[in-house]
């Protein structure tokens, strides 16, 4: 049996467009017939042909969104090193927000804003990164999870900017929720905040409060270690 050739994504984007075509078809039955349509009182169906088309462009719109998602997605998965330079992110971000502007009505669209803001966070871009999460915050309504690690993710962005003030008013209350799933990190987060502004009681009760609570956290060795620092 012959091996079935794989088709590469470049010549999968040099071939037709299905809506350009199809839909365009659509469009120019109903101009051409609209005085049969209404002469015969099935207008209805040149609102089903419109609708149709609408759909296409639809479904075309998430299936290039995802392309774009995916190389956006590639391109950050590139630069996942700890030491990374900034410079390397201005392309991911740049990436990420054209799916996030220019298909905003796919549903690839609103997935994409958190990761653009990742990307600007990476290239220290603090005051761009804090605007995209918090646009980010006001569109995932009343998804619990997903407010928890924009939340955390926003009190990143604010600790690297070193408003620490900002930084634990979000900390706080996410490591006192006992509900939070990320809840751990937040406390660890929190801890190291109040060390950072000088708040060195506050860090010791934290780190205490979390070896007591989470024995075995795999972020145990850490909380001790910040711990020992304080006792140095």
């Amino acid at each position: 049996m012959a091996k079935k050739k794989k088709i590469k994504r470049k010549e999968l984007l040099k071939e037709p467009d299905e809506f350009l075509t199809l839909s365009s078809r659509l469009f120019n039955w109903v101009t051409t017939h609209q005085r049969q349509l209404a002469y015969a009182g099935v207008a209805v169906a040149g609102l089903f042909v419109l609708y149709v088309a609408g759909y296409l462009y639809y479904r075309h719109l998430n299936k290039e969104a995802q392309g774009r998602y995916n190389a956006a997605y590639e391109a950050m998965a590139a630069n996942m090193k700890p030491d990374s330079d900034p410079k390397a992110w201005e392309k991911t971000e740049s990436l990420f927000m054209e799916v996030v502007n220019r298909y905003s009505l796919s549903r690839v669209s609103r997935l994409a804003l958190p990761q653009a803001a990742y990307a600007a966070y990476r290239e220290r871009k603090y005051d761009e990164a804090i605007k995209l999460y918090q646009q980010f915050l006001s569109k995932i309504g009343e998804e619990a999870d997903y407010q928890m690690l924009t939340q955390m993710a926003l009190a990143a962005c604010y600790e690297a900017k070193g408003d620490y003030s900002k930084s634990i008013q979000l900390l706080e209350p996410l490591s006192q929720e006992k509900a939070n799933p990320f809840r751990e990190l937040a406390m660890i987060s929190l801890a190291r905040v109040y060390r950072l502004a000088d708040r060195s009681k506050d860090s010791k009760r934290t780190l205490k409060q979390f070896i007591e609570e989470f024995p075995n956290s795999p972020f145990l060795p850490l909380a001790k270690a910040l711990l020992a620092k304080h006792k140095a």
